[in-house]
């Protein structure tokens, strides 16, 4: 499907995907550090680390499907489950800083919500 796109709907694609880029590397560091933090954490702190790097591996995933305008994208941002879950095992077994990085996630969503018509082409 073709889809012609104005220079301001590029650039917001553009920026979207940029976004959802560093949330990927965000969460995939912070799952590393997590991984590597076992004496502070015990047993928690790698897997939420493991659960956090598969959650930035999928972010990364999708930068791909953002960029081709995949009407995909729209309905896996939708739900909001996903992210108060990781939100709450963050908060309560992995550390503050990954509920910034939800806050992010929620940016990134909005961003996708409110330009959904670049996914759908209506």
């Amino acid at each position: 499907m073709s889809m012609t796109t104005s220079a301001a709907d590029q650039e917001t694609l553009r920026r979207i995907a940029e976004y959802a880029t560093l949330a990927g590397w965000f969460w995939i560091i912070l799952g590393i550090v997590q991984c590597l933090s076992i004496v502070l954490f015990y047993i928690f702190g790698p897997v939420v680390g493991i659960w956090n790097i598969v959650a930035g591996i999928s972010r990364l995933g999708m930068v791909k499907r953002i960029k081709q305008r995949d009407p995909s994208v729209v309905a896996a941002y939708e739900g909001i489950a996903g992210l108060i879950i990781i939100g709450i095992i963050n908060l309560v077994l992995g550390g503050i800083i990954g509920i910034l990085f939800v806050a992010f996630d929620f940016i990134i969503r909005d961003k996708i919500l409110s330009n959904r018509h670049l996914f759908t082409g209506g």
